[in-house]
């Protein structure tokens, strides 16, 4: 199966070299973080078999969050922590997308456009809960950058509690298999977003844009298990699954993605390898940001001490919630079972001694440069 590593080794230097200075720090890195993992640039450990004698080394992960080969496994230990700290209560789902013209112009420096759709977001389901329910929700937001066939298609998925603490600090839930009006939300939505832009400097296009954004919301579910499972994979996935990749040929990289507009069908797009590398690398985070965020119930500062009012308000009221807690003790058995054990590749004993440390990194070579 061709990798995401073969793609940046063969049509990244061109890349760079084409593009000169123009490539940031963060984008260098990511690419030779991919390049690199599980490779000898990044040292390793020789083992040997204490069974059949065999030697073999285990190449070190780059652990670059970009990197499709170091996101397996994060996922699952994402689920098992939220599990064990989200209430048994009913959750939304909401997502929040921007126009296309806006995006497209704020896709050169888009960092301030993505801290205007968290804020936005957030704030407008706070709002709005406070103003028909009056209460206080539990929210989680995650960024999610691109759409399938690469394109810059920046959005903000939410998980919220269908309901809230009141100003008592008693649980109130919202109407059964009903959150928020989305026009409403749109309408909130789209006024904060050009606040939060103002306020960071960002201008807006001179196009004129559409008055009704685009919200989507799906009926409140009994527990969040799936919810969480659709959006652990925007946690830790990265543009390009690279079971997606067909083929890596002369100077293109064919791919299949689901065409939305059509059926959701599958189909395959070729690209030259530059320009798919320069889709692939617009939706690199800066260093540091943060694209996983908590607010209202949810926020870290006050999290433990609303969580455990939270509980004591549910147990109070009696509150039926069994079946929820039974599904999300079932789904955290799943999503917690151990690693399995290193084995040796040709016996697959399990009696394994270290005999070795590989070389250090190799620094960053033809990826360095100034930004």
């Amino acid at each position: 199966m061709p990798r995401l590593a073969q793609v940046v080794r063969r049509f990244g230097p061109a890349y760079l070299k084409r593009r000169g200075g123009r490539v940031p720090a963060h984008q260098r890195k990511a690419l030779h973080a991919i390049e690199s993992c599980r490779t000898r640039r990044l040292g390793g450990i020789r083992r040997a078999c204490q069974h059949c004698g065999h030697a073999h080394v285990r190449w070190h992960s780059c652990r670059n969050r970009h990197c499709p080969r170091c996101q397996q496994g994060k996922q699952q230990e994402w689920i098992a922590a939220r599990l064990r700290e989200l209430p048994p209560v009913p959750y939304a789902h909401l997502v929040f997308t921007v126009p296309g013209a806006l995006a497209e112009h704020c896709r050169a420096q888009p960092e301030a456009l993505y801290r205007a759709l968290f804020e936005a977001a957030s704030q407008s389901v706070r709002r709005l809960a406070k103003e028909r329910y009056g209460i206080k929700p539990g929210m989680i937001a995650v960024l999610h950058t691109w759409g399938q066939n690469l394109h810059f298609h920046p959005h903000i998925h939410l998980i919220v509690t269908a309901g809230g603490m009141t100003s008592q600090g008693t649980w109130k839930p919202t109407p059964e298999g009903y959150f928020l009006p989305v026009r409403a939300l749109s309408a909130i939505f789209r006024a904060k977003c050009f606040a939060a832009l103002e306020r960071q400097g960002q201008s807006l296009p001179e196009k004129k844009l559409p008055k009704e954004w685009v919200v989507h919301a799906r009926a409140p579910q009994a527990e969040p298990g799936s919810i969480l499972l659709y959006l652990a994979r925007y946690v830790y996935r990265v543009a390009l699954d690279q079971s997606r990749i067909q083929s890596i040929d002369n100077d293109c990289v064919t791919f299949r993605y689901k065409d939305y507009a059509d059926r959701a069908r599958t189909k395959s797009m070729t690209l030259n390898g530059q320009e798919f590398l320069r889709r692939f690398l617009q939706h690199i985070l800066p260093t540091g940001f943060v694209k996983v965020r908590h607010y209202g119930l949810f926020a870290h500062a006050t999290k433990a001490k609303a969580l455990a009012t939270l509980r004591t308000s549910l147990k109070q009221q009696g509150t039926k919630i069994a079946h929820a807690t039974r599904a999300i003790l079932a789904l955290l058995a799943k999503t917690t079972m151990p690693a399995p054990p290193l084995q040796c590749p040709r016996c697959r004993s399990q009696n394994l001694i270290a005999t070795e440390v590989m070389p250090t990194p190799e620094p960053l070579g033809h990826w360095a440069g100034a930004p």
